[in-house]
């Protein structure tokens, strides 16, 4: 109004019902960005080891399908190759069975012509033929399938698991580089959040 301040005059009141609710108010936001924070921090620190986890299974997956290539190529003693020895075994077994059915049925067509052996031992001993030849033929088309078919298949699929395993690695690799640089930044905002928070409850108090 003009007229002259002296000493101890009252020229502000200041509400302190208003500074302590803005006080209150501070303290609450506050505390609410460092709930947010300690999240954003658990959430980083979570998907770090997510990532080792997930970067840890990919490789595992590319090993293991690399030694199942290794394995199979193997020629000493991969997985085709004793399959195929196993192949070999059942025909020799045929061809052993079928010598020893051949003989018994020229033994029983013998006897028969001599009268010491009847038409049904003779029918007998063509069927125990037939079938042994029968076994054998299978085991030659066992082989071969093995040989013009089965491996090349079997081959193709081990490189293609192999290929499939290598993507996935690089892939994994790339998506935990961007979810961790997201939950970084997330942290990093929650950070400065909590920092700006803490400064200005510092200043009204």
């Amino acid at each position: 109004n003009g007229s002259l301040v002296k000493k101890g005059d009252l020229l502000v009141e200041l509400d302190a019902a208003q500074h302590e609710q803005r006080l209150d108010d501070q303290i609450l936001d506050t505390e609410d960005e460092r709930a947010s924070q300690l999240q954003a921090t658990a959430r980083y620190e979570n998907r770090k080891t997510q990532n080792e986890t997930a970067l840890a299974n990919a490789q595992l997956r590319v090993r293991l399908a690399e030694l199942d290539l290794l394995s199979f190529e193997d020629e000493e003693g991969g997985i085709f190759q004793l399959g195929l020895q196993d192949v070999e075994m059942q025909i020799q077994l045929a061809e052993a069975q079928k010598q020893i059915k051949d003989t018994d049925l020229r033994g029983h067509e013998i006897l028969f012509e001599l009268g010491y052996s009847s038409r049904g031992d003779v029918a007998q001993a063509r069927l125990g033929a037939l079938s042994a030849g029968s076994s054998l033929t299978r085991a030659l088309s066992e082989r071969k399938l093995q040989l013009e078919y089965e491996h090349e298949r079997q081959e193709m699929q081990l490189k293609g698991s192999l290929d499939t395993a290598k993507r996935n690695h690089i892939q994994v690799r790339r998506n935990n580089e961007s979810l961790l640089a997201q939950a970084e930044a997330a942290k990093h905002a929650a950070d400065r959040r909590l920092e700006k928070a803490e400064e200005t409850l510092a200043r009204y108090r």
